[in-house]
Order: structure tokens, then C-alpha cells, then sequence
């Protein structure tokens, strides 16, 4: 997808340790950036915490995909966690399938399927063709809108694809996550940076370590923005929104 270049090139190394060196899951993908104190320690569920917090994201936009520092794929897990969320739900085997096609239609020189999509939402359907289902809400979700919603929708209904609940349910579980007070999201970051980096390492506010100490101050309501954006993406895929919680006595 656009923007992910410097980032899903780092996704290999979680095939690698999870599947032929018997690496868990979540240890291979956070450790697939390496593991200096500066890079951080991101399972795919806290790379979903690293966006879900972002302004981009409680706002509704696209991941930021600029040459800047600004920039939220590269040299970044959230910028290749969808294909670990594709892997873990709908196995290694989905992505396989996947590359496996596109390698043959490169080779032979052949229009893939969704070539009249457009390079977002042909790969999105082509990748959607081998998990068995409509992944349309997960790509959004991360951060790459669909470009055309109508058409991509009708291909997808033509291949007999639907949006799945066990996508759903990830959202759901990501949702929880968000944290809501200012305590939590210290929590979090230290989930995240357990070796506590020194200022050395976090001297600018736009990524990484720095990012979280200029945010230390997040509080309740920016939380709700988070959980109100996870709810509105669910309701545009799936015909049921999402419960509403029920308040605390």
C-alpha cells in the first residue's frame, strides 16, 4: 500500500522467527524492528494502541504517510500491523496465497484481479480473494481508506466476499485497549518502552518515545474520541453498531 515501503519490508522477520524458528507470534512481530531501547516493543495490539491514540485516527483521517517527521508508517510496527492481523487471523497461509498470485501475474505479465480498482483497492480485493473475506474494514481501520467504497464493495459481493465477525471482534478487542486516563496511557507506554529510554533518545515530539512524553497529559475525553472512531468504522462495515457499554454505578 502507499506509504508502507520502509515499513513492510520489516514483516519478513516475523514469517521467519514465528514460522521456522518457533518464535511466539507477538514476540517476533515486536521484535522485528529490533530491540534497542529507543525502537520500542510493540505487539500488534499496542502498535493498534500507537494508532488508535493518534490525532489522525481519533480525527478520521489516513495514517500520515508525508516525508516528514510527521510520517506514521515508516520505521514503525502500526505501519505493517494489518498483514500481522491478516496472519493471525486468517493464517500465514491467506498472505501466502496472496503474494503467491501476485508473483504469478506479475511473471506472466497478467492483469491481476481488481486491476480496475486501482492500486489501493485491487490489492485490498485481491488480498481480501485469499483470507475468504471482505478485509475492507481492516485496511481502513489501519489508516488506508478505500477510494472508491461503491465499487469496491460490489467486487468484493461478486467474489462472494463479506466482511467477517472475526474481524469484528479484533476491533472490538482493540477498542478496550484504548486507554482512558492519563495513567493508563503511562501504563501503556511503559508496556511499550520497558528499558525506559533516556531523553537522548526521545528528542523530538513527532515520533517514537518522544511523541508519548509530549502526550503524558492525555485525559478521558481524547480516549472517547479514540473509542467513538473504532465504533463509527465498525458501524459503516457491519449492519449492527457496536453495544454501548453500560455506565459505571
Amino acid at each position: 500500500y502507499r506509504g508502507e515501503t520502509e515499513a513492510i519490508v520489516n514483516f519478513n522477520h516475523v514469517y521467519i522467527r514465528n514460522v521456522k524458528e518457533g518464535v511466539g507470534f507477538d514476540k517476533a512481530f515486536a521484535e522485528s524492528l529490533g530491540t534497542h531501547q529507543q525502537q520500542g516493543l510493540l505487539t500488534p495490539d499496542l502498535a493498534a494502541v500507537h494508532w488508535m491514540i493518534t490525532k489522525n485516527f481519533r480525527t478520521g483521517r489516513e495514517m500520515d504517510r508525508s516525508r516528514s517527521q510527521y510520517n506514521e508508517f515508516r520505521y514503525q510496527h502500526r505501519g505493517y500491523a494489518k498483514y500481522a492481523d491478516i496472519a493471525r487471523t486468517f493464517g500465514w497461509g491467506a498472505l501466502k496465497a496472496f503474494n503467491r498470485q501476485d508473483n504469478l501475474d506479475v511473471m506472466a505479465q497478467s492483469k491481476s484481479a481488481g486491476s480496475d480498482l486501482g492500486n489501493v483497492d485491487g490489492r485490498t480485493l485481491r488480498m481480501s480473494m485469499a483470507a475468504g473475506a471482505d478485509l475492507t474494514v481492516l485496511i481502513h481501520f489501519w489508516g488506508i481508506h478505500p477510494e472508491n467504497p461503491a465499487k469496491l464493495k460490489r467486487a468484493m459481493q461478486q467474489h462472494g466476499l463479506s466482511p467477517s465477525n472475526k474481524i469484528r471482534k479484533l476491533l472490538e478487542g482493540y477498542k478496550s485497549l484504548i486507554p482512558m486516563d492519563k495513567r493508563a496511557f503511562n501504563e501503556t507506554y511503559h508496556k511499550i518502552y520497558p528499558k525506559n529510554p533516556t531523553a537522548y533518545w526521545c528528542w523530538s515530539p513527532l515520533f517514537g518515545c518522544g511523541w508519548w512524553k509530549a502526550n503524558k497529559n492525555w485525559n478521558r475525553s481524547a480516549g472517547q474520541a479514540s473509542v467513538s472512531q473504532v465504533d463509527k468504522i465498525i458501524a459503516t462495515y457491519y449492519h449492527h453498531p457496536s453495544p454501548k457499554p453500560k455506565p459505571t454505578p
